[in-house]
């Protein structure tokens, strides 16, 4: 006899995608990785993820957003970074 599992319908895993470490995040969206690092302390988008203490690494989603909010249509173009 098998035990029924019950199915608490206010739980659910999120579907968050591959993290990228900074390296892998800095060749995916073309910016380098010292510059990700200043941005992590200054505040501007991308977001990223604490692993550990040391350790940090980028959402694939959240860089596939980062990048959507850099796209331009003309060189006159308003860009925030606090908005991409």
């Amino acid at each position: 006899m098998t035990a029924a599992r019950t199915v608490d319908a206010t739980y659910f895993e999120p579907q968050l995608g591959p993290v990228l470490r900074p390296n892998e995040a800095s060749a995916y969206v073309g910016i380098s990785a010292k510059t990700l690092a200043h941005r992590r302390c200054s505040g501007p988008p991308p977001r990223f993820v604490r692993l550990a203490a040391n350790r940090v690494g980028y959402l694939k989603s959240d860089l596939d957003k980062f990048l959507l909010a850099s796209v331009c249509t003309s060189t006159a173009d308003k860009w925030n970074p606090m908005t991409a």
